[in-house]
């Protein structure tokens, strides 16, 4: 199933209102299940670092199917770096999170602009809201 970006503005926009509530500046990046970008916020006040970063984790995410958190840990216990995919692109800092749908990834999360754990944080919470959406809408 692929993820219209039109549907999805309703809870992407609670989600950074939510942020600038609380005083906070992210990037926000949503791919496919490919890592090619379907959407990309940067907030004011969110450093343009953190917009590369964001659509990064998403790519990592969806490419690697698994949180880039995940990827992170395991390159730090198994000394390889991330070169070992030979793909510039792959990050292991937290905050991209794949969406699974009925055992396969539909698309992926980045979140970027806060500390790494928030950042995992928010992207899975994100992730969640976003399958249960998909969900919703295919038993509709």
């Amino acid at each position: 199933m692929m993820l219209c970006p039109l549907r999805l503005q309703p809870l992407l926009q609670a989600l950074l209102v939510q942020q600038q509530a609380a005083g906070a500046a992210i990037s926000l990046a949503i791919s496919d299940s490919h890592g090619e970008l379907l959407h990309f916020t940067r907030m004011a006040g969110a450093s343009l670092h953190s917009g590369e970063l964001a659509r990064n984790k998403a790519y990592t995410a969806a490419r690697d199917r698994q949180a880039t958190r995940d990827l992170g840990a395991w390159s730090r216990s198994s000394g390889r770096t991330l070169n070992y995919w030979s793909d510039a692109r792959f990050t292991g800092f937290a905050g991209g999170v794949p969406i699974w749908q009925q055992g396969t990834v539909v698309a992926a999360i980045g979140i970027s602009g806060l500390s790494e754990e928030e950042d995992h944080q928010l992207a899975e919470q994100l992730a969640s809201a976003l399958h249960d959406l998909l969900t919703t809408e295919e038993s509709a």
